[in-house]
């Protein structure tokens, strides 16, 4: 196979992967792992900004930026608002962003945007384009490389893409618009709060700050990861975390706001959860009740009253929040500790 076709046959994979990808996150991560490889560069980026403000509300890269504060510091002090980039934002007649177009080397390397953030990685040179016609928010994605200069096909491939990769943006957040939103097992909608890009969440609800939805260890583990999220590090991959606070566990997932400032933690409570909050009598009470076991041959069983057995059973709906034999059991069967 020549060049040629292998570059075309790279091409079209790349676009077949893209236009499969069914929510934002996963297309940008996608973005940033694969672009390195179709346009020769060190990595690639994709950001949300807005030109009002001259800020970026998210930005993701192909590994972590050196820098530890990467984004919060490319918003204050005007660093990033003095880009070169932002004369020519939606510029029909510059389609196509490049450093080296627009400045010298030596220009590039005093610039604060370089030498306060960028130096430690080396990216010299950087060739962006926009998707979207509103100047107040719009997504770029670009590769950078520790050398200057791109090739005209660099810059003919990146143009040639730029049609389909806003169409995958389409694509990923009318699929996102059109899923069904979470919900925890039993039965209650996922809990979100916004977590700011310092990792302090903005205000808790009353009645969830009561409930003190977010442990001091919860709070570290979101602190090291928007550490982690703020240098480019892709939200699909970190982990979820899950707190065990001896009765209820809950998971955690810190994920991107794209289009907005900050972050958003969800969290849930977990299906497996649902045999923990019972004591170890109601579990075997439930395993009897889910074998079809009526009231008194449970109490044989386990040699207590049938009131006994009635109690338990009051107990057991109160903390599934079931109302009856059946939905308890039904609760009980998808657990995952059905069988203890």
């Amino acid at each position: 196979m020549i060049k040629g076709e292998s570059e075309g046959a790279a091409v079209s994979d790349f676009l077949y992967r893209i236009y499969g990808m069914q929510d934002v996150s996963s297309l940008v991560k996608a973005l940033c792992d694969e672009l390195p490889g179709l346009i020769p560069s060190d990595m690639a980026t994709v950001g949300q900004y807005h030109s009002n403000s001259r800020t970026v509300s998210s930005l993701c890269s192909t590994r972590p930026f050196a820098c530890e504060n990467f984004l919060p510091e490319a918003i204050a002090d005007g660093v990033l608002a003095s880009h070169p980039f932002w004369d020519h934002v939606l510029d029909p007649d510059v389609p196509l962003k490049v450093i080296s177009d627009m400045v010298s080397d030596r220009e590039w390397k005093s610039h604060p945007f370089f030498s306060e953030l960028l130096v430690d990685d080396g990216l010299i040179d950087h060739m962006n384009i926009e998707l979207g016609d509103s100047p107040r928010s719009f997504t770029t994605v670009g590769v950078m490389r520790s050398s200057r200069g791109f090739s005209d096909s660099d810059r003919a491939l990146l143009l040639l893409l730029k049609p389909h990769i806003e169409q995958a943006f389409r694509n990923a957040r009318r699929v996102e618009s059109l899923a069904p939103h979470m919900t925890s097992d039993l039965g209650s909608t996922t809990s979100i709060l916004r977590v700011r890009c310092d990792g302090s969440l903005e205000d808790v609800p009353f009645r969830a700050a009561r409930a003190n939805p977010v442990p001091k260890p919860v709070r570290r583990w979101i602190l090291e990861q928007v550490g982690w999220m703020n240098r480019g590090v892709a939200d699909v991959g970190i982990p979820t975390y899950s707190w065990d606070d001896g009765n209820i566990r809950t998971e955690y997932r810190l994920s991107r706001q794209w289009g907005s400032e900050g972050y958003m933690l969800s969290f849930r409570l977990l299906k497996d959860t649902v045999p923990r909050i019972l004591t170890v009598r109601e579990r075997e009470v439930m395993h009897w009740v889910s074998e079809g076991k009526s009231n008194a041959e449970i109490a044989i069983i386990l040699g207590i009253s049938p009131h006994t057995i009635k109690d338990h059973l009051k107990q057991i709906y109160q903390k599934l929040e079931v109302e009856n034999r059946t939905s308890a059991v039904r609760a009980w069967r998808d657990s995952a500790f059905s069988s203890l």
